[in-house]
């Protein structure tokens, strides 16, 4: 039985986050991780399927935690190694300023050698989509963002996809399953636009989930460039950001 959701209207970004739960001075020059694990389940709310994605054997460090005492650009970095999914291998680079009131961050991730068949634990349950086959041989992750939206690209570079378009009961819809692997892209050597929009009543470790996912659609050939662009602009006038934060 799942638990029922906390009202919450607001969800800090990261650095927030941690003077939020630590409520004393802290700093700490740098904390070496290892052997650790995160993992993170997606509820798609209309169906209530719930989707993982984990990354085990963690380890590298997270530089300058502190909850006072800040100087001018003054940022808490992350450098880190993981497997993705148990499997891939991944390093991920995060960089959020302290002083910013826009919480703005820059992210990078890179990753190679995964059968994409294991990234359907992530995937099926949020689109009703399945990886039949599939190998990713790189992907470069390159994202600056904020507490309203983050912008980037993704290089994701892979071979012999093929998908199973499935209906509410799991089975493969076969007509459905023929067109998108017409449309969709059975090898990529192209750049996706990464965007997305922020849920502010989400984690950040949604947040983070959301950006990936949405490159990752890029980088398949489900959403275009153009139109990630012009979601991105009109987001921009909505909330009234200027385009050189990005």
């Amino acid at each position: 039985k799942r638990m029922p959701d906390y009202t919450v209207s607001y969800r800090p970004l990261l650095v927030q986050t941690l003077k939020k739960i630590i409520p004393f001075p802290l700093k700490i020059d740098s904390v070496n991780l290892l052997h650790s694990e995160v993992r993170h389940n997606v509820l798609k709310e209309k169906s209530g399927n719930e989707a993982s994605i984990f990354f085990t054997d963690i380890r590298g460090y997270i530089f300058n935690l502190r909850t006072f005492d800040y100087k001018e650009n003054d940022s808490l970095r992350i450098a880190l190694e993981s497997r993705f999914m148990g499997k891939g291998e991944m390093a991920f680079a995060f960089r959020q300023d302290y002083t910013d009131t826009l919480q703005g961050f820059l992210m990078g991730g890179r990753m190679g050698g995964l059968d994409m068949k294991e990234m359907n634990r992530l995937i099926t349950p949020l689109f009703n989509e399945k990886i039949n086959k599939g190998y990713l041989k790189t992907l470069q992750l390159r994202v600056k963002g904020n507490d309203r939206l983050a912008y980037g690209s993704m290089d994701m570079y892979y071979d012999d996809l093929k998908l199973s378009v499935l209906n509410d009961e799991n089975r493969k819809k076969k007509m459905t399953s023929f067109l998108v692997n017409l449309l969709v892209r059975t090898q990529n050597s192209k750049t996706g636009i990464v965007y997305a929009e922020r849920l502010r009543d989400k984690s950040v470790f949604n947040y983070w989930a959301r950006i990936s996912m949405n490159g990752l659609l890029t980088s398949l050939g489900v959403r275009k460039n153009g139109a990630q662009e012009r979601r991105f602009y009109r987001s921009l006038k909505k909330h009234q950001l200027p385009e050189n934060i990005f």
